[in-house]
């Protein structure tokens, strides 16, 4: 939600998981309104709407208060999630392979439902990840351990895991304008399980160690 600083302000949301759309609601009360051009769209940073979906998320973006639409740049075997300045994902190449029919311990065929499993399946070879402009410029490489879908803070900071001592997970905070890694202080718990910070692409990230809660401010890091 935001706000203006008028006291006739509205109150903006999405109703991203059951209806997707982009509404407007008084502070003082009433129905919602939507938000006219942003009918399939979510909020991905006020007043920029995109839609949510595909291989190329938020690939076309609305500005619902000017008019103005920004188009990114994506080739055709390119998957990205993009900004509202950058994009970031990978260049894929799929090709059809000969599958294994899964069988139990007697060597029976196990079937796929009612239905025999296929005979073939799709394999996908990552080319390369990178992050760059939404106009196709500046173009980086992105770290082997790049998660695909990740949220960068401020569109600048990712979260890549590394191999640490002991070949223990570490995760990392990647800066792509510097092209260097901080340790977080995030290890696997007993179960193996880690707690991913959470932040999006706004300039606060927070993430528990133990008992205590971090917060870092990103617009901190120079």
């Amino acid at each position: 939600m935001r706000r203006k600083d008028s006291p006739h302000s509205y109150v903006r949301t999405t109703m991203a998981r059951l209806h997707i759309s982009v509404y407007r609601v008084p502070l003082s009360g009433g129905a919602p309104q939507p938000v006219k051009g942003a009918e399939r769209h979510h909020v991905l940073q006020w007043p920029w709407v995109g839609v949510h979906r595909g291989k190329a998320v938020f690939r076309e973006l609305l500005n619902v208060e000017t008019g103005e639409r920004r188009d990114a740049v994506v080739k055709a075997d390119e998957e990205v999630r993009c900004g509202v300045d950058r994009c970031a994902g990978v260049a894929v190449r799929y090709r059809t392979v000969k599958a294994e029919r899964p069988r139990d311990r007697s060597g029976k065929e196990i079937k796929c439902g009612t239905r025999r499993c296929p005979d073939t399946a799709r394999s996908a070879t990552i080319l390369r990840r990178f992050v760059r402009d939404r106009d196709g410029s500046h173009e980086r490489a992105l770290p082997i351990t790049f998660q695909q879908g990740d949220d960068a803070g401020l569109e600048r900071f990712f979260k890549v895991t590394l191999t640490g001592p002991g070949d223990q997970t570490v995760l990392t905070l990647y800066d792509v304008d510097t092209g260097t890694s901080a340790d977080l202080g995030v290890r696997p718990d007993a179960r193996g399980v880690m707690a991913i910070p959470d932040g999006g692409l706004d300039r606060l990230m927070t993430y528990p160690i133990g008992n205590e809660m971090y917060v870092l401010d990103l617009t901190a890091i120079k």
